[in-house]
C-alpha cells in the first residue's frame, strides 16, 4: 500500500504546481497570482482549515507592532514573531492585503526586499523567497502532516480487519472497556515507529485519548467505540467527533482524528461531501475512520440486510 492516499497526492501535486507558478510569475503579475493561490487554498477541504486556522490566530492577536524593518542605513532590523504559527499567520496576512497597488510600497519600504540597483523583479524574487516559500512550506508540511496519521490509521485499519479480528472481538467481549481496544492501537503506533503514543495531557476542553508526536508536532486522536447493544449507539459517536474537533481547536491542528472501534453487527456508515473519511464539524475536518472488529458480519454479497447507521455532516450542525 502506498503512504501517500491519492487526496493527499493529488493536493500536494497541485500546490507544487502552483508554487512554480508563483516562483516564476513576474513583479507585474505576482499579486494576481497569488491571489490565485489563496482562493485555491480557501476552496480545498484540506487546506482550508488550514487557513481557517491562521485566520484565528490574526484574529486572537496583535500584530501591530510587527513589521519587515525600514529602508536604508537607518532603517532598523526587522521584528518578528518568534512563535513559527504567529510568524505564518504574520506572512498570511501580509500576502492576503496585497494588491497590484500596494505590492511595490511593500517591496520598496524595507532592505529586506529590497534588490541592488532597486529592480523590482530582483526584490520581488526576495520577496518570494522570504515571505511566500515559508508560507507555503508551512501549508505543505500541514497536509503531510496529515497524510502521514491517515496511512497509519489504515494500516492499522486493515491490519485488524484481515489479520487480527477474531482475537480482538474476543479480548473486547471478555472485557467490553473502550480502553482495551485503545491500548492495541496504541501498541501498533509504537511498533510503526511512534516513540510515545502514551501521553494523555489535560487541555482546555479535557483530555484526548492519545496525543502522538510526530516530528515534534502532536496530532491529538479521539477513540471511541460503536457498540449500540452496550449503550454506545450513534450519539456517542457524535460526540467523538466534537471532541476530537475541540482537541484539534486546542493544539492548533487543522484536522481532528477518530478512531472507531465497532463490534456490533450493525455497519457504520460516516457520509461527507469529500473523498477524505472524514466529517466537517465548523471549520474542521475531522477524519474519522471505523475499525469493523466483529468476525461475525454478514459477507458483503449480504451487507443489504444487515442494520445500518449512518453519520453525515448535517448530524454535525
Amino acid at each position: 500500500m502506498s503512504n501517500k492516499f491519492p487526496y493527499f497526492k493529488n493536493l500536494q501535486a497541485k500546490l507544487d504546481e502552483r508554487r512554480c507558478q508563483i516562483m516564476e510569475s513576474s513583479w507585474q503579475l505576482f499579486p494576481q497570482e497569488l491571489k490565485f493561490f489563496i482562493k485555491f487554498l480557501e476552496n480545498q477541504t484540506l487546506t482550508k482549515t488550514i487557513i481557517y486556522t491562521l485566520v484565528s490566530i490574526i484574529e486572537k492577536n496583535d500584530f501591530s507592532g510587527y513589521h519587515f524593518g525600514g529602508r536604508g542605513i537607518g532603517g532598523g532590523r526587522p521584528n518578528l514573531p518568534i512563535d513559527e504559527d504567529l510568524k505564518i499567520a504574520f506572512y498570511f496576512k501580509t500576502l492576503n492585503e496585497i494588491d497590484e497597488n500596494s505590492f511595490d510600497d511593500i517591496l520598496c519600504s524595507s532592505n529586506v526586499f529590497m534588490a541592488s540597483g532597486s529592480k523590482l523583479e530582483d526584490s520581488t524574487q526576495n520577496f518570494k523567497e522570504q515571505i511566500f516559500l515559508p508560507f507555503y512550506r508551512y501549508i505543505f508540511d500541514k497536509v503531510s502532516d496529515g497524510d502521514f496519521l491517515l496511512y497509519l490509521l489504515y494500516r492499522f485499519k486493515f491490519n485488524i480487519e484481515w489479520f487480527d479480528k477474531q482475537r480482538l472481538y474476543e479480548i473486547y467481549q471478555n472485557n467490553s472497556k473502550e480502553e482495551i481496544l485503545d491500548i492495541e492501537l496504541r501498541k501498533f503506533l509504537f511498533t510503526e515507529g511512534i516513540d510515545y503514543p502514551y501521553s494523555t495531557p489535560k487541555t482546555a476542553s479535557g483530555r484526548p485519548d492519545i496525543v502522538l508526536h510526530v516530528e515534534e508536532k502532536p496530532l491529538p486522536l479521539e477513540v471511541k467505540v460503536f457498540d449500540p447493544e452496550r449503550g454506545y449507539g450513534k450519539e456517542r459517536i457524535i460526540k467523538g467527533f466534537y471532541q476530537a474537533k475541540r482537541y484539534a481547536d486546542d493544539y492548533a491542528q487543522h484536522l481532528g482524528y477518530l478512531a472507531i472501534f465497532n463490534p456490533s453487527l450493525t455497519y457504520l456508515e460516516l457520509k461527507g461531501s469529500t473523498t477524505l473519511p472524514s466529517l466537517a464539524v465548523g471549520s474542521k475536518e475531522i477524519i474519522g475512520l471505523v475499525i469493523d472488529i466483529n468476525p461475525n458480519r454478514p459477507t458483503a454479497s449480504k451487507e443489504t440486510k444487515i442494520d445500518r447507521e449512518v453519520i453525515t455532516d448535517e448530524d454535525l450542525k
